[in-house]
């Protein structure tokens, strides 16, 4: 490469081994009329990650990137087999046992300028899921307990679900140096 031009590159390979306890649920995600089977499950994920982009730098400090990355990821414990109450969201969360590694391809253009009183980093990106996790909303309202989907009224169910995405977006982060306090900077 140049001394404006540099070139730079990462790899991560990863392994996770997640345990819990499966439960089995009608495809309704409502109560049956008996007890759901509840299976000690294991689940082992390898993940693979790279990147790579390059960096011009241009006049007044700032600096242009083009990177692009695969970045894989293992579904958590919770995703996988939780059920239960989660308060601060508001919802009935079931994991799903069956969630894979989700994959994404991103690309991204940025600006950045580091230095000095007025300092900025800006970028556009485009990143394609391959079985993206997410929480889908079944429609159904349960209270603290499984048995009360249904008939509950406070918790919105929601099952950890997979499918494709597309996220594309802009991203925009600014600073400046107002004045000097004591030993720092207002900014």
């Amino acid at each position: 490469m140049t001394k404006r031009l540099r070139f730079q590159a990462a790899a991560r390979i990863e392994s996770d081994e997640v345990k819990g306890t499966a439960s089995t649920f009608p495809p309704s995600f409502l109560p049956p009329t008996q007890r759901s089977d509840a299976n000690i499950g294991a689940e082992q994920f390898h993940a693979e990650s790279v990147s790579a982009g390059f960096l011009y730098d241009l006049p007044l400090g700032i600096v242009a990137r083009l990177t692009a990355a695969h970045v894989e990821r293992a579904p958590d414990a919770t995703e996988l087999f939780y059920k239960g109450p989660h308060d601060s969201t508001a919802t009935f969360e079931i994991g799903n046992p069956n969630l894979t590694i989700e994959g994404a391809n991103t690309f991204e253009i940025g600006f950045k300028r580091a230095k000095g009183d007025f300092r900025f980093d800006a970028s556009v990106y485009h990143t394609d899921f391959k079985n993206f996790i997410y929480k889908r909303f079944t429609g159904a309202k349960c209270d603290s307990d499984f048995a009360s989907c249904g008939t509950g009224t406070e918790l919105d169910q929601i099952v950890y679900s997979q499918q494709d995405a597309t996220f594309y977006g802009a991203e925009l982060l600014t600073e400046y140096d107002i004045a000097r306090i004591w030993r720092g900077v207002w900014d």
